[in-house]
């Protein structure tokens, strides 16, 4: 039996509305320590970024320039905040797990808290070394299209060649695939780790990829359900996300549930046991 996307939305839609706290309440917490609080301090430090952008756009002045001047006279300013910039995306990896959990729970109707949005401390160690990992396989996967990219480049501004040319963005192109595909393949690392807090990362990793096998364009058609929804919430400055995400999140439960309940013989969509994490 296929995967029914609109059954698995609806079944989202109804674990909204009965799940206290509000998903929409928990989901705006959540944000309000993510997005805002990096807003808020990255506010209240040099960003080099938007000082380029300032310079090049505004001001018009020559990039390599503008560089220079950055380097030279905010080397400090800018060692910082790369330093913060690194350390809160540290920090938002971890709370993203911590949301993944409160959204298991709140797909299969455990009535959660907004304290499990925490949950990715209790073995940060083990949330970023999956992301490390998956970022390593997926970057081994596409070194022999970013090796050939660069080969075609060069040759093609040395001998001047329209065709090394296009076999460049070719590659780029086939590096970008191979990338999607394996990202696709360890999507659901992360439910498998919640759901056995003794798998490792990298265990998590292959039991995700045995179960993508064939359902990866279900995946993809699934996101792209939602693409309407992120347009809007684009278009509202992110406010309309407090609602998007948790709906977004509890269906792609709902999938990740589906493929481990057929994978076990019983019928795609039955509840599944208490989250264990």
């Amino acid at each position: 039996m296929g995967f029914d996307r609109f059954s698995a939305k609806i079944k989202a839609r109804g674990s909204m509305r009965q799940n206290k706290p509000s998903p929409v309440m928990v989901s705006l917490g959540f944000l309000a320590l993510t997005v805002l609080l990096k807003r808020v301090v990255l506010w209240f430090h040099f960003d080099p970024l938007s000082a380029f952008y300032t310079y090049y756009i505004y001001w018009g002045y020559d990039a390599e320039e503008i560089i220079r001047y950055l380097v030279e006279e905010y080397s400090t300013e800018i060692m910082i905040f790369a330093g913060l910039s690194f350390l809160i995306g540290l920090y938002r990896t971890i709370m993203e797990f911590g949301y993944t959990s409160y959204a298991v729970r709140m797909a299969r109707n455990e009535q959660p808290g907004f304290g499990h949005v925490f949950d990715g401390f209790l073995r940060p160690v083990h949330v970023l070394g999956s992301v490390l990992l998956q970022g390593l396989l997926i970057t081994l996967w596409t070194i022999p299209f970013q090796a050939g990219m660069a080969a075609f480049l060069y040759w093609s501004i040395q001998h001047n060649s329209a065709l090394f040319l296009v076999l460049s963005w070719t590659c780029m192109i086939g590096a970008m695939v191979v990338g999607v595909v394996k990202d696709y393949s360890y999507r659901l690392a992360w439910y498998f780790m919640l759901d056995d807090p003794a798998c490792s990362s990298r265990k998590a990793i292959s039991r995700s990829k045995t179960h993508m096998r064939g359902w990866k364009l279900d995946l993809l058609f699934l996101d792209l359900s939602f693409l309407g929804w992120r347009i809007l919430s684009g278009l509202t400055l992110g406010l309309l996300d407090v609602w998007v995400k948790p709906y977004r999140r509890a269906t792609e439960v709902n999938f990740y549930d589906f493929l481990t309940s057929a994978s076990d013989g019983q019928e795609g969509g039955e509840e599944k046991a208490p989250t264990s994490f």
